[in-house]
């Protein structure tokens, strides 16, 4: 029987893991698959439901504590590391503990997984339900880091993948700064499975105008490469059209731009001061 295991990140939210655990084993209940679920603890300052605890118990569950909190990203980059230590074979999901990926795609997910074994299949959302500023700053977000670096990322970190596709997607340590960005910079086939997102189980998104920003600076730093060579092509661009139009906003532009390979650059520096060991 082919094993899969389930990465989720966590930070305090034990409430919602409890309730997602209870979701998966209930629904791998139906498939020929049997499951693990690997918790990396994001170094919560609370601790885990009883619930949860007698899963530990069982071995059906492991948590993965790191010793400080580095956010989800960094904590599903050290996961797949611990899990390319300790996991050799079968099928690898990443995905949030929210509850707004939506479990249910995961049969289709893992069935196209294990047909498309070189591929990684990646959870697109068909539907939003956020509020329309936060949908307006997500458009945006898409469109400039399309026009910045060439890639259009429609998908976050949940994700569903062979085990031999993990040395991969490690690969440059990318995954480090952006989970989704490293996964399209790595891999040539990607598959999308679409599903709306759902409800979260419990409270609000607590994500930010900051955190969006750090995240999409994340993403420009991954494709640092595209990044700067398409800055260039665009400065030079918008000096010729300054010297033809003459246009009182195009110097704006070009120091915005600038800007941000700055802001990039010193973003990639002092993470690789940092060990990507550290956790």
């Amino acid at each position: 029987m082919e094993k899969v295991i389930i990465l989720t990140p966590v930070f305090n939210d034990w409430k919602s893991v409890e309730k997602l655990i209870n979701k998966l084993f209930s629904h791998f209940k139906k498939m020929p698959k049997s499951i693990e679920i690997l918790i990396v603890d994001d170094c919560s300052t609370t601790k885990p439901t009883k619930k949860i605890s007698y899963y530990k118990n069982s071995r059906k569950l492991k948590i993965l504590r790191l010793k400080k909190n580095n956010g989800s990203q960094k904590a599903i980059f050290f996961g797949l590391k611990y899990l390319r230590k300790i996991f050799k074979k079968g099928i690898i999901v990443v995905m949030d503990c929210d509850g707004e990926d939506d479990y249910r795609s995961l049969t289709k997910m893992v069935e196209l997984s294990s047909k498309n074994p070189d591929s990684v299949i990646t959870g697109n959302r068909l539907k939003r339900n956020e509020g329309l500023f936060f949908n307006i700053l997500y458009r945006t977000h898409l469109f400039l880091t399309y026009i910045l670096t060439g890639h259009y990322l429609d998908f976050g970190n949940y994700s569903c993948f062979n085990y031999k596709k993990l040395k991969n997607i490690l690969k440059n340590n990318n995954i480090y700064f952006a989970y989704s960005a490293g996964v399209k910079k790595n891999v040539k086939n990607l598959i999308s499975c679409y599903s709306d997102r759902q409800k979260r189980f419990f409270g609000r998104s607590k994500v930010s105008f900051y955190f969006l920003f750090k995240h999409a600076i994340n993403i420009l730093t991954v494709f640092k490469k595209e990044l700067f060579s398409r800055s260039i092509i665009l400065l030079i661009i918008i000096f010729l059209m300054n010297q033809i139009l003459n246009l009182i906003f195009v110097g704006q532009i070009a120091s915005i731009i600038i800007v941000i390979n700055f802001v990039v650059a010193l973003n990639f520096f002092f993470t690789v001061k940092t060990s990507y060991n550290h956790h």
